[in-house]
């Protein structure tokens, strides 16, 4: 399949050399251009099925010539149909043919139309404006100006924010929410010095796991690096979803840092496999014919015990138990 240019789009040509940190371009021929030029010689590219590009899905999450992909921005709207004329019905004269609010709905539209006009603007340029357009974005969306778009009924035109920002946008809204999480989050600098993909999947992962993330993002690590760390389960959950009619273990966390530390290991003796062991009698192991253990406390009351043996064969293995204290009454 052959590159089809005439399936190049602003947006994402605009988007993928900000991402690609390549200089903005003049025209959209220009910027197809350079990011083609971008990836000449690479052999690890993959063929958009829309327009026949090729890029790296290891660099971008969507097609930077026409937007396809998980977090394309949507095509542009086509006019929306107006509804239907209510029946024309005679006129009561004690009854005002003009609502009190109107003028207060005229001004908000006008307004609206205004930042409409700003974010279509900064979207059509190419460079790094993702961060004036994220602002623009969070402005329209936490004043609830899209909200004043009426239709010929006198009602509010769109019943939620992705349908407005798809209708007047063009964009979806998986890519609203990036760039408003990110313009919430982090800073211009950060934006330009990072770009979108990266930073999105710091602010998607736990909290727990977003200064380190980020701290990684700092030192160089690849967009498939940071998403493979995020998309790790939170300790003591798992991501396996069991099989129908399997039933499922119950698991607790019983670590919540990792890390090295030395633990003595101690001779098991007579007392100690009677259970009649106390601390003082604790012996330090000193050969495997000791059979030495120890044990490591951990997380929710759960301790560690560790047992080394030795087969008649002479090879050594560990034994490794999980306990649960019961707390003391």
């Amino acid at each position: 399949m052959d590159f089809d240019p005439s399936k190049a789009k602003s947006i994402p040509v605009s988007w993928g050399l900000a991402e690609l940190g390549l200089e903005p371009a003049g025209t959209l021929k220009e910027g197809v251009a350079r990011i083609q030029k971008h990836y000449e010689g690479r052999t690890d590219l993959n063929q958009c099925d829309n327009c026949g590009g090729w890029s790296s899905a290891d660099d971008l999450e969507m097609c930077p010539f026409c937007g396809v992909g998980e977090d394309a921005p949507a095509p542009e709207a086509p006019p929306m149909t107006p509804d239907k004329p209510p029946k024309q019905e005679t006129p009561k004269m004690s009854t005002a043919i003009v609502p009190a609010a109107a003028p207060l709905v005229t001004a908000q539209e006008k307004l609206l139309d205004e930042a409409v006009a700003d974010f279509k603007k900064l979207n059509s340029g190419f460079g790094k404006t993702s961060w004036g357009i994220a602002q623009k974005l969070t402005q329209i969306y936490e004043s609830d100006l899209w909200k004043a778009r009426r239709n010929e009924k006198g009602e509010v035109a769109y019943k939620t924010f992705e349908d407005f920002t798809r209708a007047e946008l063009g964009i979806g809204r998986k890519y609203a929410q990036n760039l408003m999480r990110i313009c919430a989050n982090f800073t211009e600098a950060d934006l330009i010095e990072h770009g979108t993909s990266k930073l999105q999947l710091v602010v998607s992962a736990p909290a727990e796991m977003r200064e380190q993330l980020l701290e990684e993002v700092k030192a160089g690590a690849s967009k498939r690096q940071i998403a493979e760390k995020a998309q790790k389960p939170r300790p003591g959950k798992s991501m396996k979803k069991p099989a129908k009619g399997e039933k499922r273990e119950p698991t607790i966390t019983i670590a919540s840092i990792v890390g090295t530390k030395n633990v003595p290991m101690y001779k098991t003796t007579k007392a100690l496999k009677s259970g009649t062991a106390k601390p003082a009698d604790l012996v330090p192991a000193k050969a495997i014919a000791d059979v030495p253990w120890c044990m490591v406390p951990l997380e929710n009351d759960v301790t560690m015990y560790i047992m080394v043996l030795q087969g008649a064969n002479g090879n050594l293995t560990a034994k490794v138990q999980f306990k649960r204290e019961e707390a003391k009454k």
